[in-house]
């Protein structure tokens, strides 16, 4: 079992508190995907809004494997991703990789 590379803020406003989570998923990580899931099911326990951003390497714009696994979680969760555009653009190519 591997540590999830995240960080986690609260934010309090109005006597609310909002978890905010900043996430990068290594390329090499396999188990990746299951753990965040477990991660996120524990928060969703406790809070039902919740904030996270980072990059997460799976293309959102790509129907692969990665790409998936995260929507699913997502839909799980009832999470948006509020980036709608490509987030890495290169010549011959585009991607969105980098989540909120």
């Amino acid at each position: 079992m591997f540590n999830l590379e995240a960080i986690w803020i609260e934010v309090c406003a109005f006597s609310q508190r909002l978890p905010v989570g900043c996430v990068y998923r290594p390329l090499d990580r396999s188990d990746f995907f299951d753990k965040f899931r477990s991660v996120m099911g524990k928060k969703w326990l406790t809070k039902k809004n919740v904030v996270i951003a980072g990059d997460l390497n799976a293309d959102q714009l790509s129907p692969n494997c990665n790409s998936s696994k995260l929507k699913r979680i997502c839909q799980a969760f009832n999470f948006r991703n509020l980036i709608t555009r490509p987030t890495r653009i290169a010549e011959s190519s585009s991607t969105r990789l980098d989540l909120i």
